[in-house]
């Protein structure tokens, strides 16, 4: 492709990094994300943090309260998000992050749907 780099050039997914234990980062804020249906039926969070570019995919998703817009992990992990998911993660980049991060199978973008109840929530 001349002309274009990849996300991975770019440095927007991968290197495959592990994220700090609970005990250090319990509660996370996502300036941007997407919610995932994985193959396995599960629901993860892909989202960039406000002090990096790496995309973060969460363990399963163990509980979602739409209302505070905040979200429990199976690594007992909470994350917020609590702005609009944002249009950064496009389906190529999603696909790529969770290559990477070895979600198999296949999987469907939700947002839009989580996003909509999140607004009805609040009102």
């Amino acid at each position: 492709m001349s002309g274009s780099r990849s996300p991975l050039s770019l440095g927007v997914v991968g290197p495959l990094t592990t994220a700090p234990a609970v005990s250090v980062q319990p509660l996370v804020w996502l300036r941007e994300w997407r919610v995932v249906r994985g193959g396995d039926q599960h629901l993860y969070l892909f989202g960039l943090r406000p002090e990096s570019t790496k995309v973060r995919m969460t363990t399963a998703v163990q509980s979602a309260d739409y209302q505070t817009r905040t979200w429990t992990m199976a690594s007992g992990r909470r994350y917020l998000t609590d702005v609009a998911p944002g249009s950064t993660l496009t389906a190529e980049l999603l696909a790529l992050a969770a290559g990477i991060h070895g979600l198999s199978g296949d999987f469907a973008d939700v947002t839009d749907m989580v996003w909509a109840e999140m607004l009805r929530c609040r009102h």
